[in-house]
């Protein structure tokens, strides 16, 4: 036998696996197959049997390794009467009769002996090394354990119990099926129920730094509130800006259109950011451009705004893309670490210039959400409520709060008319979005705008204006917009 080949049988036997072998002697696993197969078959050897024992037959000799007839009612049980080379004279229990049996279609019904058929992807150790094949519950455990506190510093797997342990696997596995819940049992490794408390401490720490930045995105709700004693107030609510991609005419309208209405409210329906460096859509970390994108929210959208209307109070409610840049701020992920390195100092009130345009921040959604969906009912949170009288948010979740509302997110104009005891029959309004309609990735639905709304805060009713624009021109207020096409 070559040097290569006893070396993986001296492995087989101190119960490493073939795929282990395979890749410790870095030999192919076909070949570590075959050499097992052969091994295992030059330990065969026929059982001898002597006149007046009992003895099992079974048709074809078909016995597992664990002693178990693998052909149901195909066996019957004998006494030996003679021997004569390879054919047993058994006087049958079932038929009284003294009949001839093959000597490899039997064994001794006292003692399980080693099949006569081997099976690959069986160890040597479950056919050649004694194992005890009954065992109690408590039995099994007590054994596993005394393996485990006599080899403390061992990693104790279910090959190395073949070969060490006292009982076979057909023993123990009845009573807990798979090794690892042995293992379990026997409290050498945690039980399902302590693992699973573990993984939930694990992870909500994991979370605790979006808790914090949850309190510095509340202590930014009413921080910059600019109330009035009017009857009458108006608001515009505009949504889906999403930075350099918004279309400058719609841009442009909404300023003027700010500057001539002075609204008591301008509310920023969420989006305003795109940033799909930290979208779930890949981009080319090349083609980044963070801090341009920041830096045009800024100068090209909140600071006309605010110049517009300098005595407006201003909210922003974090939609779905702004909840996904604050988690990346929280994390300091790569994608924010471009950001650090021209923005020094960034905070989340820098980042979304909420304290350099007195804005508010409307986000009460918990940042610490694990998934997708969770997500979604956090920013379902992200809503409020204006004189009593309407609610605004990014998602129209707020139509279950049985009062008129406006929402974003969807960049499609929709008007769904409601009716409770309350407030008698009134209006959830679907803003439009404010995108350029010919990036690739628009649908073909999507509509640009934002709505005028003016609210009796006495009566609390509430008429939304929806200032819908067409590719080339818009109404506003009675005022005639056109785009102008530079060639």
């Amino acid at each position: 036998m070559n040097q290569s080949k006893q070396q993986v049988i001296n492995q087989f036997n101190q119960g490493l696996s073939k795929s282990e072998i395979a890749r410790v002697t870095n030999l192919p696993r076909t070949t570590v197959r075959r050499w097992i197969k052969e091994y295992l078959n030059s330990k065969k050897s026929l059982p001898e049997f002597e006149v007046g024992q009992r003895v099992e037959w079974c048709l074809y000799g078909r016995f597992d390794i664990y002693g178990k007839n693998v052909n149901g009612d195909n066996h019957d049980f004998g006494t030996v009467k003679s021997v004569k080379g390879s054919l047993v004279y058994v006087e049958w229990e079932s038929s009284g009769k003294t009949l001839s049996a093959c000597v490899d279609s039997l064994r001794r019904a006292d003692k399980i002996e080693q099949s006569p058929e081997v099976y690959e992807d069986v160890p040597l150790s479950e056919v050649a090394i004694p194992k005890i094949n009954h065992c109690t519950h408590q039995e099994a455990i007590d054994d596993l354990r005394a393996l485990a506190e006599a080899n403390p510093e061992r990693a104790i797997s279910r090959n190395w119990y073949r070969v060490h342990g006292k009982y076979s696997e057909s023993a123990w596995g009845e009573h807990f099926g798979v090794f690892s819940e042995f293992k379990r049992q026997a409290g050498i490794v945690l039980t399902r129920q302590q693992h699973m408390h573990e993984r939930n401490i694990a992870k909500h720490v994991s979370a605790d730094h979006y808790r914090e930045m949850n309190n510095v995105a509340r202590s930014y709700g009413d921080k910059y509130d600019k109330p009035t004693n009017k009857r009458y107030k108006q608001a515009i609510f505009v949504s889906d800006m999403h930075d350099k991609h918004v279309d400058p005419f719609a841009k442009d309208v909404l300023v003027d259109t700010v500057k001539r209405v002075q609204p008591d409210v301008i509310i920023l329906g969420g989006d305003l950011l795109d940033c799909p460096e930290f979208g779930r859509y890949n981009v080319d970390a090349r083609q980044w451009d963070v801090v341009g994108r920041i830096k045009y929210l800024h100068e090209e959208i909140l600071k006309p705004l605010r110049d517009a209307a300098p005595n407006a109070q201003i909210d922003y409610i974090v939609g779905n893309h702004e909840f996904r840049i604050i988690k990346h701020l929280a994390d300091n992920t790569q994608a924010l670490r471009v950001v650090l390195s021209d923005l020094h100092g960034m905070t989340l009130g820098s980042l979304l210039g909420l304290d350099e345009f007195q804005i508010n921040l409307v986000c009460k959604s918990d940042l610490a959400a694990y998934n997708l969906s969770d997500q979604h009912k956090e920013i379902a949170k992200n809503y409020k409520v204006y004189w009593d009288s309407f609610v605004a948010s990014h998602e129209p979740y707020g139509k279950s709060l049985g009062m008129a509302g406006i929402s974003g997110h969807h960049h499609v104009t929709r008007i769904h008319s409601l009716y409770n005891e309350t407030f008698g029959a009134y209006s959830w309004v679907e803003s439009p979005g404010m995108h350029k309609l010919d990036a690739e990735y628009c649908h073909p639905k999507w509509q640009l705008g934002f709505v005028v709304i003016t609210c009796d805060t006495e009566t609390k009713r509430t008429v939304f204006d929806v200032a819908t624009l067409s590719e080339n021109f818009g109404i506003v207020g009675g005022v005639f917009y056109e785009r102008r096409i530079t060639k």
